[in-house]
């Protein structure tokens, strides 16, 4: 039933990407908007909070948190949902050769941090490593897939960094491992209905931008893996 699901938001999605999306239809934040998948509604403001708690705790910053999140209702908690990261720094100054870079050698920040969430969860959360990481220069944004095991059972996530002017969006995608496959069609074609307004979007500059990167590259490492741990946390530690 959940595959079916799937399938069916897959092709609703493909179908109104050839038509045209209505504004209504679409998540509008500062600057940006995204369209969820068709029936997907918004996650309560109390899961953002203990996710961007532990995200927080994770990257050391409050430049990192959750802004957003949806989930298919008829099967919240389990099965797949997105949540929608907030990288509250400008990508103004980084050269795009900088960016691809820094995203393409990334095996000792993905070790320290995968230790530190391990160690964070009691061990529940381990085995965290990076599926993939390709820089997409015609879009200008990353996508990554992270997996983990999460309480014995494998995970996934999908997440997508599209850097802006002032601030970068970085949509989440998080799916059991068993069902990631079937789900990552819903996903994609999500994910290419994200756009900057103009003015927003990120324009690569010749100045180096090392230290901002390094927020950058921290952020979203801690995004894709956070994402994971909360597929422990949402069924555990159920808001108030």
């Amino acid at each position: 039933m959940i595959l079916t699901n799937l399938r069916a938001s897959a092709l609703a999605l493909v179908i109104a990407a050839s038509q045209g999306y209505a504004q209504s239809e679409r998540y509008t934040g500062d600057g940006w908007s995204v369209l969820p998948p068709p029936g997907w509604e918004p996650l309560d403001e109390a899961y953002l909070k203990v996710m961007t708690a532990t995200l927080q705790d994770i990257t050391q910053s409050e430049n990192q948190r959750y802004i957003a999140g949806f989930a298919d209702p008829a099967i919240w908690p389990d099965g797949e949902y997105l949540l929608i990261q907030l990288h509250d720094n400008p990508f103004s100054g980084i050269r795009e050769s900088e960016l691809k870079e820094a995203f393409g050698a990334l095996d000792a920040s993905v070790a320290e941090m995968s230790d530190q969430v391990s160690r964070s969860t009691g061990g529940l959360v381990e085995d965290m490593s990076v599926g993939s990481i390709i820089y997409e220069a015609d879009r200008r944004r990353v996508l990554m897939r992270f997996q983990s095991m999460v309480d014995g059972t494998p995970q996934e996530t999908y997440s997508v960094l599209h850097p802006g002017k002032t601030k970068g969006i970085q949509l989440n995608w998080y799916s059991p491992q068993a069902e990631f496959k079937d789900s990552l069609p819903v996903f994609v074609a999500s994910s290419d209905s994200f756009t900057w307004e103009s003015g927003h979007e990120w324009t690569p500059r010749i100045k180096a931008g090392s230290r901002i990167l390094l927020y950058a590259v921290s952020g979203a490492l801690a995004g894709g893996f956070a994402t994971l741990v909360m597929g422990m946390i949402k069924k555990r530690k159920q808001p108030a």
